[in-house]
């Protein structure tokens, strides 16, 4: 395997668009990972949300179930004190 993208073309789509859609979303799940999470823009909204970390880790899992793995355990380890999960994680950069 060269690429998370390579795991796309197994089981084979129904269509050509089915798979061109497929890649597309593989696509900003990828250039969007920090290393740690995956954020909605790195320019614009630089930042995890735990709404979209939950939904984002069912993504992730199709590409690499460690990706997906650590989108929650970065979520999760921001939890407050008093066992709350935060709206928003801050990117310290």
């Amino acid at each position: 395997m060269n690429s998370p993208l390579d795991l796309l073309d197994r089981p084979a789509p129904t269509a050509p668009a089915d798979l061109t859609l497929r890649r597309g979303a593989a696509r900003v799940l990828i250039d969007n990972w920090t290393g740690a999470s995956t954020v909605p823009s790195r320019t614009l909204y630089p930042h995890q949300w735990s709404w979209d970390s939950a939904f984002v880790a069912i993504g992730q899992r199709h590409l690499s179930v460690r990706r997906a793995q650590r989108e929650l355990e970065s979520l999760l380890a921001a939890q407050w004190a008093d066992g709350r999960v935060p709206h928003i994680v801050f990117n310290p950069a």
